[in-house]
């Protein structure tokens, strides 16, 4: 299973669910080009409440990335977590 279906039901609830109540919109109103709209920026008009599954394949990637430190680190007692690695590897 992708990574990106995983992110599918929070969008769906976003769109169907959050975004009509937070806006007083019925939830057929949000069509997918408005969604995109709201998605942008606020200076550029948007809410900038970004869709997940456009991001879902990197967040995918760099969540294991990001916390391998810290699992290594609670796995070697002796080790000691260090946060200018951690930090760099968030970057």
């Amino acid at each position: 299973m992708s990574s990106v279906t995983y992110f599918e039901p929070v969008e769906r609830a976003l769109r169907q669910e959050f975004l009509p109540a937070l806006m007083g919109m019925p939830k057929e109103d949000i069509s997918r080009r408005f969604r995109e709209l709201l998605s942008q920026s606020v200076k550029k008009g948007g809410l900038g409440i970004q869709n997940p599954v456009d991001s879902a394949e990197h967040v995918h990637t760099t969540s294991p990335d990001a916390a391998t430190h810290i699992v290594q680190t609670m796995l070697a007692k002796e080790r000691e977590f260090d946060f200018e690695c951690h930090n760099g590897v968030m970057v």
